[in-house]
C-alpha cells in the first residue's frame, strides 16, 4: 500500500468480523517488540498510521478509526507486537463488541 524509508503499510490478509478496512503498519527493520523499537522507527510507524487513518476515514465514511498494538506477543493475537493495526471504527465493528462476544 505505502512504503517509506522506515515503515510500510499494507492491507491485512486477516480481518475482524464486520470490519474489512484493516491495515497493518510495520517497521521496515525487524524489532521483536515495542520495548526494542527505536524512537525514530516508532515515530515513522505512527506518522504512517495517521496517514492511513485519515485515508480510511475519508474513503469508508466510518465514525473514526482504531489503532491496536500488543506487547508482549500472545499466542492468540496472531501478529508480531511491532505491528500497529489501523481499522475503521463504527459501533457495529467495534473491538469492544468483538471482545465481549469472545468472552461469552
Amino acid at each position: 500500500m505505502r512504503r517509506d524509508e522506515l515503515a510500510t503499510a499494507f492491507v491485512s490478509p486477516r480481518w475482524w468480523p464486520r470490519n474489512h478496512d484493516h491495515v497493518m503498519v510495520v517497521p521496515n527493520s525487524h524489532y521483536e517488540n515495542l520495548y526494542d523499537l527505536p524512537s525514530r522507527d516508532g515515530h515513522a510507524i505512527h506518522e504512517l498510521a495517521r496517514e492511513v487513518a485519515i485515508a480510511i476515514r475519508r474513503t469508508c465514511g466510518c465514525d473514526g478509526t482504531s489503532l491496536r498494538q500488543h506487547n508482549p506477543l500472545a499466542k492468540k493475537i496472531g501478529a508480531w507486537p511491532s505491528v500497529l493495526a489501523v481499522s475503521a471504527a463504527t459501533a457495529a465493528a467495534s473491538y469492544a463488541a468483538v471482545d465481549r462476544r469472545a468472552q461469552s
